[in-house]
């Protein structure tokens, strides 16, 4: 699976499990969704990453909070930025774990 994820991500990918035919792929530098076309359409490892996974996990954060957006806003954000993930047709997960360092008010 490709892993699509803030800068949470690389700490993140080392405790993922892994087995037999299991390799995670890490497209880097996606910190909020309007990342996604753009590292896709600009930089062709992150292109050949994706071509290459079976599937796809991206993990929602908090950066689109923390920009002011409301929820809905955030949403619209994420619907409208991983369309060049649904084209690809693979199967797409959404995880969020947020690290919350000052308290839960950011989460909710």
């Amino acid at each position: 699976s490709v892993l699509i994820t803030d800068s949470n991500g690389k700490r993140i990918k080392p405790k993922l499990p892994r087995g037999e035919g299991v390799e995670w792929l890490h497209i880097q530098n996606v910190y909020r969704a309007a990342d996604i076309p753009r590292q896709l359409t600009n930089d062709q490892d992150a292109r050949q990453t994706l071509n290459k996974a079976d599937s796809i996990t991206v993990m929602v954060g908090l950066n689109e909070v923390r920009d002011g957006k409301s929820a809905t806003e955030a949403l619209r954000s994420i619907e409208t930025n991983i369309q060049p993930l649904i084209d690809t047709n693979k199967p797409i997960i959404f995880c969020e774990i947020p690290p919350v360092a000052n308290s839960i008010s950011d989460k909710i």
